[in-house]
């Protein structure tokens, strides 16, 4: 069963933690029973056992937003969860929940585009009728463009196989969990990914652009050279707003930065959610991680579990 951060995370707030003592584990489980986080320097030991981890152990989990229609929301199914409720967000590979009005913190270290290959699954069929993810496309890959030109560009793409492509956009970040006060926890930060498909790859456009453009605002000329500041320069905080469609409504990703100006909201190269943010980065961008898809549902009524019309097509022009 699901842990709500709020559940989880109440002995954060006790006096004794609030006094200055300073203790973090990157990518622990909230503590609980009152048990403090705890640091302990393994000297040569460290990272034992961990040696040449490859990409296909190294394996990003999701974050997801909860929808009506989400099996852990629906009283009655076997994976029902009474904690649970549509608009929280949930970190796939901790099980641990937030609530959709307070979110997360959220640094974004790095994106990715790629068509995901699905089975489909009929409704009412279900997982029993053999479908899920096979895996993954290049998003330049000529056989895309061939498709593309035989189907149109804004649905998912029909393989000769029988399985569908999906086009879709991945941010890697950190994820923070928040007090109910709105303070980032940061000693409890961890690694996920955020992706998007079908209508919502215009939400994906708004929020690159954005940093985009703070990024530039930023760039300073020294000695010649255009230094521009990362991505994970800035903190944001990311929580869930309601949406609709044609096909129904659902909840979808709402993004604003952390402090009341871009500023105030940027991060010291030497604070440690940058250290961590700029580790993600680099184990990204060098291929030693990437998003773990075999985790997730599928994407649409025809290609998955059907929770999200966010994830059916529109044939729109973003």
């Amino acid at each position: 069963m699901s842990t709500t951060v709020q559940e989880a995370t109440a002995d954060l707030n006790s006096p004794q933690l609030s006094n200055g003592k300073e203790e973090s584990a990157a990518n622990a489980t909230p503590p609980k029973n009152d048990v403090a986080i705890a640091e302990y320097d393994y000297g040569a030991d460290a990272g034992a056992g961990l040696e040449g981890l490859d990409s296909s152990e190294m394996l990003i989990p999701f974050v997801r937003i909860l929808q009506a229609l989400s099996p852990v929301c629906v009283e009655g199914s076997q994976s029902y969860d009474p904690n649970l409720r549509p608009g929280m967000i949930i970190h796939t590979a901790t099980g641990e929940a937030y609530p959709k009005d307070i979110g997360v913190g959220f640094i974004m270290c790095a994106r990715d585009a790629s068509y995901t290959e699905w089975v489909p699954i009929q409704p009412g069929v279900g997982t029993a009728g053999g479908g899920g993810f096979r895996g993954t496309w290049a998003h330049d890959d000529p056989r895309i463009a061939r498709l593309i030109s035989e189907q149109g560009k804004f649905r998912k793409l029909q393989t000769a196989e029988g399985t569908e492509l999906v086009e879709t956009r991945t941010l890697y970040g950190l994820i923070v969990p928040r007090a109910a006060d709105g303070t980032w926890i940061s000693e409890l930060a961890v690694n996920g990914v955020i992706s998007f498909s079908s209508t919502q790859l215009k939400k994906y456009r708004l929020i690159v652009s954005r940093i985009q453009t703070l990024a530039q605002g930023k760039m300073r000329v020294v000695n010649g050279r255009a230094l521009t500041p990362p991505s994970f320069a800035w903190r944001w905080n990311l929580a869930t707003q309601p949406e609709k469609n044609k096909f129904g409504s659902y909840y979808g990703w709402r993004l604003s930065l952390a402090e009341p100006s871009a500023n105030a909201s940027m991060i010291r190269p030497d604070d440690e959610l940058y250290q961590m943010a700029k580790a993600l980065h680099d184990l990204v961008r060098g291929g030693l991680a990437r998003a773990d898809f075999g985790s997730t549902e599928g994407p649409s009524p025809s290609g998955g579990s059907a929770i999200d019309p966010s994830n059916i097509d529109e044939e729109i022009p973003f």
